[in-house]
């Protein structure tokens, strides 16, 4: 063996050899020799009349456990023991059985081993239904070769269902899921992660739009019923997404018999020349100056 020497003056040569005439083995080709080996299933009982089940989940979304766990198929499917016995697909929790489960016996297949995850998934509306679980989004995916965790990603997923909700996104004033600016998950705790789900819809509304949350001297009282009192939480046609235009959502709560007074003040000459609610009670959600909720009305 023949240790090349470093040329003088430069830096160090790369170290090789040569042996009869053979292969020449140089560092450059050393990340090639390192490259770790193709993830591949672990040794599965399951593999020798499942091998393209099994060859499948160790390529998909849980190449993780399927490639480290031998019995990852009992995960879903049971225990074993039983079925590798006899050879019966009754000794199992196979396909045909998994198809015939509810929504709830499916959702808790999957969280034999996701529950640390999602510890509040049992307060979430898709727990309660009596035809949602996991596999409605997320479908095959513990058999997908292709690697796709959920059939179909996104707000898509959501769109699925919530159709009246989509069509809501597409009003002139909207939140901006559309625009990719944000997403269903971001004011709906889908999946529970969160134990006892979300705080309330006004908490999630306040967690984006923290000066109306006060506390305010002089509150809304409209407030203690929530934003959507008022607001439409998708999308409207009405600017700052509220549910009617003009006077309307003042007057929902702000009518009486000897409209237009309001209180024990008429309001006949504001209101009859087009005036607005807001151009006096400007501070909607409250004020700590004025109980009217309008500091520049009064006189002083």
């Amino acid at each position: 063996m023949k240790h090349a020497r470093p040329s003088p003056g430069g830096p160090p040569r790369v170290r090789s050899w040569t042996r009869h005439g053979g292969l020449l083995l140089a560092a450059g080709a050393l990340p090639f020799l390192l490259q770790a080996p193709a993830a591949r299933a672990a040794e599965s009982a399951c593999q020798p009349c499942h091998a393209e089940q099994v060859e499948a989940a160790s390529k998909g979304p849980h190449a993780g456990i399927a490639t480290r766990e031998p019995r990852y198929c009992e995960s879903c499917h049971g225990d074993a023991a039983r079925h590798l016995e006899s050879g019966s697909a009754a000794d199992i929790v196979g396909k045909a059985a998994l198809g015939k489960a509810d929504a709830k016996a499916r959702s808790m297949a999957c969280l034999t081993c996701h529950r640390s995850g999602f510890p509040g998934w049992e307060g979430t509306p898709h727990s309660r239904s009596a035809e949602v679980s996991c596999w409605s989004c997320h479908g095959d995916s513990w058999h997908d070769a292709k690697g796709k965790a959920a059939k179909k990603r996104g707000e898509g997923a959501c769109a699925s269902c919530h159709v009246e909700q989509v069509s809501e996104f597409r009003r002139v004033y909207r939140h901006p899921v559309l625009e990719g600016r944000m997403g269903c998950a971001s004011c709906h705790d889908v999946h529970g992660k969160s134990a006892g789900g979300k705080k309330g819809p006004e908490a999630t509304c306040l967690e984006c739009h923290p000066e109306s949350a006060g506390p305010w001297v002089f509150p809304h009282r409209a407030i203690e019923d929530g934003c959507s009192s008022c607001h439409v939480p998708h999308g409207s046609v009405n600017r700052s997404l509220l549910k009617t235009s003009g006077n309307g959502v003042c007057l929902t709560c702000h009518v009486q018999t000897n409209f237009p007074a309001a209180g024990k003040v008429p309001h006949n000459r504001y209101l009859q020349g087009g005036g607005k609610c807001l151009d006096c009670h400007s501070e909607v959600h409250g004020s700590n100056v004025d109980e009217l909720m309008a500091p520049q009305y009064r006189k002083r």
